[in-house]
């Protein structure tokens, strides 16, 4: 059996496999493309990414970053600034003096031993992230070595300003991975195999805390904050996101068995190292026969077979990888087509691998989590030895491309494929190269075309092109991006698509903005990611259409049926809705400012989290609408609230300006940063609200229903309360001058509040919390204070003559010369309990843990 080859270790390499075994044919098994060589002269590159458009380009032992234009020619440029004395002026500028505090670097210092080295490059706009390993001591695991990441700012000509953004082990000098994925959020990932060594991240308990076999996530919105994404990885040179789905899928290489594609979701565990491929297969790697991992045996040939699988580990979840090789072939990188160039491609994905110098490529199925297989001998999603039988059926299935070299990243960019290729003239320095493949000029130009009596209506544009019409009458063959420029200049008609277009003409990910598509039938068609900004399919037949993604910004879809659809990441902003059906679809989260729903029916839609300002909701039936923490104004309030049936409604920072809430029923809103200041609330249903720390200054609460609201730091001070409700209120907040006569407390917080000399007459005070309260001088007789909690509370020189105390709290109280005349003390533990100069005539005292209770 073959081993998986340490794909940097080139000398072992050449001594297990000759040259010609390793590398195949410059070959691309598709006749609608073409493969050339793009740039040569690289010493032993890794990995690429392009910025603008120029291919940045690294050299794994050298820590060269090469710059390659758009012709394949090499910048000599060293694209470093080494900054001598940070606390200078910026580098770049010539005019200051600072200038001899910085020279230009022509490399990073790394050490390239084995599979060492500058491995991983991302870019944005403004920023390069790089993955090396740094250059130091011998690698030891006492001595400290290091990978490393950061990130540098581009200038458009020089790297600058490095800042460290995560360190990690270098104990060996293998398995550092280093490759990096760049996220639809803006979000990175990066990885790093296990350095050889065990640790917690294996699936193995471990007194070893290492960070190693792991993948991470760079938050850069987030002053790029890092956590960890995944774990159990052995080692892995390939690392992409979907841009339909947005999920990050992996190549990870096994030992003398199992090379993998994993799709990864947070907080995968890819198994490392309890097993390698499917978990049901007969292997085992590294692991107590006794672990509680082993889920069955069995005997066979007189040999224990264990069948095994990676517990939950730190809340980390195994999954089965989605394809696997049963002999390594040293999987590396993994890449998602562009859309438009590689348009029969737009439901793969493609993988390289360094030993035999082969892209592979895999049909994803509909909900792009697996692969699908016309062959018979790829259903269990694992390619055997057995399967070789089959090899030249499996090949044209799966083989796209074949190099003269292991292949190290692929990239798409600019409508074509770039592939890195470290020896594609050999084991010689300098040898590396990059490949480029695209799409051959299978159609004529349109003027040809018509030159060759082709007639108006038959001109055909080659895939990932649209015919735009001059007003001229020549038609020309553009992106479609470029022709929703092109309509809105002097010289073009406005694009039309014919259903002919469509069928020759993938619309997903496609920018269609302004085109006119009358006539054309959208039933069925994916136009995932598709940018339909202020197209009308108003009356469109949309059965079976895929709208996952699409931007449907000002998009007129009057009287359209979108019942059931799956809006994820459809963007409908400012969209015409007028009459539209919405049955079942979930628009929870959607931002829909300015969504015109003139006769829609919104009952039972799921709207939780939703943004819904500049919406008219006048008249509409919200019943069973969940409306939890959605965000609405001004406009919104139009509605008739009490219809809404929900357990949250949010009007945070809302405007109410002119708003009447008389009346309302406001039970359950959600009022953060709302100025209720000089509203009038009469009558207004204020049920659990939230009022903690508002301005009510001038605002109207007669008979408003405050039942269980949260009044914590609200001055009522001098408000009129006639008829208010405040069952169950926290009312934890200053009360001078407000009149709590014949009010019914029952349950309410008045916890710590001033009520010394309150006219209480008529007032409930019923399971009242008034723990710390100062009662002093206040009028209790007779009162029923079941329930209630005294405790701390100062009473001195209350009457409670006849109160009745069932159940009340009263440790710690103060009842210094409190009139207690007839109260019934029996079962009150009285624990710090002060009765100095109390009138205690004819009271109960069988009482305990005082000095008056009766033994």
């Amino acid at each position: 059996m073959l081993q998986l080859f340490s794909i940097f270790t080139i000398f072992t390499l050449i001594v297990l496999l000759s040259f010609s075994e390793v590398n195949g044919e410059l070959t691309v098994h598709d006749d609608d493309y073409i493969i050339e060589k793009f740039a040569t002269g690289i010493d032993f590159p890794t990995t690429m990414d392009f910025i603008g458009d120029d291919l940045l380009v690294l050299e794994k032992n050298t820590g060269k970053i090469i710059r390659i234009n758009e012709n394949g020619e090499k910048n000599e440029e060293p694209l470093l600034i080494d900054v001598l004395d940070s606390s200078k002026t910026n580098p770049l500028d010539e005019s200051k003096s600072s200038r001899s505090a910085y020279v230009p670097s022509v490399s990073i210092p790394v050490s390239g031993d084995g599979e060492s080295g500058l491995l991983g490059i991302a870019t944005t706009t403004d920023n390069v992230f790089l993955y090396f390993t740094e250059s130091g001591p011998p690698y030891d695991v006492h001595q400290g070595a290091k990978n490393v990441v950061y990130q540098y700012d581009w200038t458009g000509k020089k790297l600058i300003n490095p800042i460290l953004i995560k360190e990690l082990p270098a104990i060996g000098d293998t398995h550092n991975g280093g490759v990096f994925a760049k996220g639809e959020n803006k979000e990175i990932y990066f990885v790093i195999g296990d350095n050889e060594h065990v640790s917690d991240f294996q699936n193995f308990p471990s007194k070893i805390t290492r960070e190693t076999s792991s993948i991470f996530k760079i938050n850069t919105d987030d002053d790029n904050r890092v956590e960890l994404f995944a774990m159990g990885i052995r080692n892995s040179f390939g690392l992409a996101v979907d841009p339909i789905t947005g999920h990050l899928w992996q190549t990870e290489n096994g030992v003398t068995e199992y090379d993998e594609i994993n799709l990864v979701k947070p907080g995968f565990n890819s198994g490392w190292r309890i097993l390698m491929g499917p978990a049901d297969r007969d292997w085992l790697w590294d692991i107590d026969i006794n672990s509680d991992r082993i889920f069955s045996t069995n005997i066979e040939n007189d040999e224990a077979i264990y069948h095994i699988i990676p517990q939950s580990f730190n809340n980390f979840i195994y999954s089965d990888p989605e394809f696997s090789w049963f002999t390594p072939i040293g999987v590396t990188s993994i890449a998602f087509p562009e859309i438009n160039t590689f348009s029969k491609y737009r439901n793969w994905l493609f993988v390289g691998d360094f030993n035999h110098g082969k892209i592979y490529k895999f049909q994803l199925n509909s909900d792009r989590t697996n692969f699908i297989f016309s062959n018979q001998a790829l259903k269990d999603l694992v390619l055997d030895t057995k399967d070789i039988e089959n090899y030249p059926e499996i090949t044209n299935e799966l083989v796209f491309a074949e190099f003269p070299g292991g292949i190290t990243d692929i990239k798409f960019a600019h409508g074509a494929m770039y592939v890195v290729v470290p020896f594609a003239d050999g084991y010689e320095k300098n040898s590396g190269a990059i490949y480029k493949i695209y799409l051959k000029e299978s159609t004529l130009p349109p003027l040809k075309q018509y030159d060759a009596g082709v007639l108006d209506h038959e001109i055909t544009c080659k895939p990932g092109l649209i015919s735009i019409l001059k007003n001229s009458g020549y038609i020309v063959c553009v992106f479609p991006e470029t022709a929703s420029i092109l309509i809105n200049r002097t010289g073009f008609s406005e694009t039309s698509l014919t259903e002919t277009d469509l069928i020759n003409f993938i619309v997903t990910e496609t920018d269609l903005t302004g085109t006119i598509l009358t006539g054309v039938d959208l039933s069925g068609k994916d136009l995932t990611g598709t940018i339909l900004t202020g197209v009308d399919l108003s009356g469109k037949d949309l059965t079976g259409t895929i709208l996952n993604g699409a931007d449907l910004t000002g998009t007129i879809l009057t009287g359209v049926d979108l019942s059931g659809k799956d809006l994820t990441g459809t963007i409908l902003n400012g969209a015409d809705l007028t009459n539209a059906i919405l049955t079942g679809v979930d628009l929870s989260k959607k931002d829909l400012r300015n969504v015109n729903l003139t006769n829609v029916d919104l009952s039972g839609l799921n709207l939780r989290d939703a943004i819904i300002i500049g919406v008219d909701l006048s008249g509409k039936d919200l019943t069973r609408t969940d409306l939890a923490n959605t965000v609405l104004t001004l406009e919104d309030l139009v509605s008739p609230l009490k219809y809404v049936n929900c357990c949250s409604y949010n009007i945070s920072n809302a405007n109410l300006t002119g708003v009447d809430l008389s009346g309302r029923d406001l039970s359950n809103v959600f009022f953060s940063d709302v100025d209720l200041s000089n509203k009038d609330l009469t009558g207004t249903d204020l049920t659990d609200v939230n009022l903690t720390r508002m301005d009510l200054s001038n605002t109207v609460l007669r008979y408003a229903n405050l039942t269980n609201a949260n009044l914590t730091g609200v001055d009522l001070s001098g408000k009129d309360l006639t008829g208010t409700i405040l069952t169950g209120a926290n009312l934890n907040t200053d009360l001078a001058g407000v009149d709590l006569s014949g009010k019914d407390l029952t349950g309410a917080n008045l916890a710590g509040v001033d009520l010394s000399g309150k006219d209480l007459t008529g007032t409930i005070l019923t399971r009242t919390i008034l723990t710390g309260a100062n009662l002093t001088g206040v009028d209790l007789s007779g009162k029923d204070l079941t329930n209630a909690n005294l405790t701390r509370t100062d009473l001195t020189g209350a009457n409670l003559a006849g109160t009745n105390l069932t159940r009340t709290i009263l440790t710690n109280a103060i009842l210094t010369n409190a009139n207690l005349t007839g109260v019934d003390l029996s079962g009150k533990d009285l624990t710090g309990t002060i009765l100095t100069n109390a009138n205690l005539h004819n009271v109960i005292l069988s009482c305990f843990n005082h000095e008056i209770c009766s033994p």
